[in-house]
């Protein structure tokens, strides 16, 4: 097992933070906990690429808010990572690419400083199967699409409004 996890390149122990989530509504609102130490690590990105207003002038008249798109990655132990896939596909009932789920995680800064964030509309984009050399437990990474990221409650990107 895991002696820590890593968030978005940081380490933290076990008390220090917490991995839930459950399926959206369309896949009947499965939730999940990650056991401690079966995440190995857990990151995410967003990048927006803003839209530019031309005009018929040769300097830029403006930008549009643009398309956002969020990515990430979660790395499981394998034995895990197979009762994850179990439970958020409802038994195979549906399969692990078209799933839809959100993730909340928790965590202490600095053991005072407790922050959530929210990954919501997550798919499974990538599935890798190479095993790990050396003393290192053998993991599943998965690639993840995310459609709207939460920075400790303050939407990153995304219309407030939906």
């Amino acid at each position: 097992m895991a002696q820590q996890v890593s968030y978005q390149g940081n380490r933290y122990s076990f008390p220090d933070i917490s991995i839930e989530g459950e399926t959206t509504q369309l896949y009947g609102s499965v939730p999940f906990t990650f056991a401690k130490g079966v995440l190995q690590s857990l990151n995410w990105s967003l990048k927006v690429d803003k839209g530019i207003v031309q005009g018929n002038a040769q300097e830029m008249q403006g930008r549009t808010t643009g398309y956002a798109v969020g990515t990430g990655s979660v790395e499981l132990l394998v034995a895990e990572s197979d009762d994850w896939l179990k439970t958020i596909t409802s038994s195979g009932f549906f399969t692990a690419t078209a799933v839809y789920f959100n993730l909340r995680i928790t965590y202490s800064v600095n053991g005072t400083d407790v922050r959530t964030d929210t990954l919501m509309g997550c798919t499974i984009t990538g599935v890798d199967t190479n095993n790990q050399k050396g003393n290192d437990a053998t993991t599943t990474p998965f690639e993840l699409s995310i459609r709207r990221i939460y920075k400790n409650g303050i939407l990153v990107a995304g219309d407030p409004s939906t």
